[in-house]
């Protein structure tokens, strides 16, 4: 039986910046981490360098305050290195963004909201929340 999920995702990019340096300075493996230029499929460059990490597909219970707890997943592992982040982001003119997809089997979807806390966070490294919602029929 499919169940209804969300997967949290931090990402920062930008035009040409040293990834490797900032994954070695903030100490956290990537989940995706690629250059401007590197080629994929034929003929395919990527347009941007991104270095982003995300959860696992996490099981939605609908109990309180638990969207705070998906975006808390990421937020643990950055929030001690926010100068670095923000020096990042300034020099290289990055952008930061969370994105969180919430894919729903079956069902109408209930109502979500993103905690104080997280918007905070947020605004600290001056990223911004996307939000997507699937409603998936097999």
């Amino acid at each position: 039986m499919k169940k209804d999920i969300v997967r949290v995702e931090f990402t920062l990019y930008g035009d040409d910046w040293p990834v490797e340096a900032f994954t070695e300075e903030i100490g956290i493996k990537p989940t995706t981490c690629y250059k401007k230029g590197d080629t994929f499929k034929p003929d395919f460059s990527r347009f941007e360098t991104v270095w982003s990490i995300q959860t696992e597909d996490m099981k939605i219970r609908y109990k309180e305050e638990e969207d705070r707890e998906f975006f808390e997943t990421i937020i643990r592992q950055l929030r001690p290195h926010i100068p670095l982040i923000n020096k990042y982001r300034a020099k290289y003119q990055l952008e930061a963004k969370f994105f969180a997809l919430y894919s729903f089997y079956w069902a109408q979807t209930p109502g979500m909201r993103v905690e104080p806390e997280v918007i905070a966070f947020a605004h600290e490294i001056g990223a911004y929340i996307d939000v997507y919602i699937d409603k998936v029929i097999d």
